[in-house]
């Protein structure tokens, strides 16, 4: 029965190709079904999340070809730029929302912030994707939101002039500690390639244009003051470097150069960020 069901498809598929004159080639794929049913044979081939349906059948000798795709997953921005021809690029939604903690380090440990109770969100909106090569390799270009959070506790920030510096709680005061928030747009550029079917690395560089800066003091159970920081750098930028598992999640490390605050106006030191991420 299996042989002639392949002798089936091979001499019918041939005859179809031949009036349609198109070849889909599927490498590896993880699933394939072949279903004959009066006179009709329908096949089924899965890959990596996606499914595809072809419907062969005889009817007043003439022989027709009915394709259905359906794509079962989201568009991720791996699965898309796998499917691009060489030598194109595409504007694709990616939605791709990131979330770590900041591991100070040097003089931004000692004065402004501690590892592991800072963080920081990102979320991708939309990604221009170039895939000049054959195989799975690409550069991207994409627009989004970043937050920033350095945040410490046991002590205040207050200013000197327009130095941002770092004093003790006062005697009797309450203090739940305090923070310094950047948010702004970023604009990753990234250069990715496939490790596996599975598995993507990218190297990314994130030009980051910070619109509010601000320091708060969080005093007693509710209270909080706060000021808006004058002389931080509007534009810094990072390197990340991003695991991506499935083309659903992931993990990245992140540094940031000590570039927050102009000459003198603030504490410098650099900084790590590990974290995850989501492409929905």
């Amino acid at each position: 029965m299996k042989k002639e069901v392949l002798i089936v498809l091979v001499s019918v598929s041939s005859a179809a190709y031949a009036q349609q004159k198109d070849t889909m080639v599927f490498l590896q794929p993880d699933r394939v079904e072949i279903v004959s049913d009066s006179g009709v044979l329908s096949v089924k081939v899965d890959k990596q999340g996606e499914s595809f349906e072809a419907s062969l059948f005889h009817e007043d000798a003439t022989l027709e070809l009915k394709e259905h795709r359906l794509n079962l997953v989201a568009p991720f921005i791996q699965r898309k730029r796998w499917e691009m021809q060489p030598h194109t690029s595409s504007l694709i939604p990616i939605y791709e929302v990131a979330a770590g903690f900041l591991v100070p380090g040097g003089a931004t440990k000692q004065t402004w912030s501690e590892g592991f109770v800072s963080q920081e969100i990102g979320v991708n909106l939309m990604t221009l994707m170039f895939h000049p090569w054959k195989d799975h390799r690409y550069f991207s270009f994409g627009i989004g939101f970043q937050e920033t959070r350095f945040a410490g506790k046991d002590f205040l920030y207050t200013t000197e002039g327009d130095r941002l510096v770092k004093m003790d709680v006062p005697e009797g005061v309450s203090s739940r500690g305090a923070h310094l928030d950047f948010k702004g747009i970023r604009f990753p550029l990234s250069y990715g390639f496939e490790l596996s079917s599975n598995h993507v690395l990218e190297l990314t560089a994130d030009i980051n244009c910070w619109t509010n800066a601000k320091a708060e003091n969080l005093l007693g159970e509710r209270n909080h003051e706060g000021f808006l920081l004058k002389n931080y750098r509007p534009v810094t930028a990072d390197a990340r470097l991003s695991w991506l598992i499935d083309g659903v999640a992931g993990f990245y490390v992140k540094y940031y150069p000590p570039l927050w605050f102009k000459s003198g106006a603030g504490p410098i030191g650099h900084t790590v960020s590990v974290g995850v991420f989501l492409r929905l």
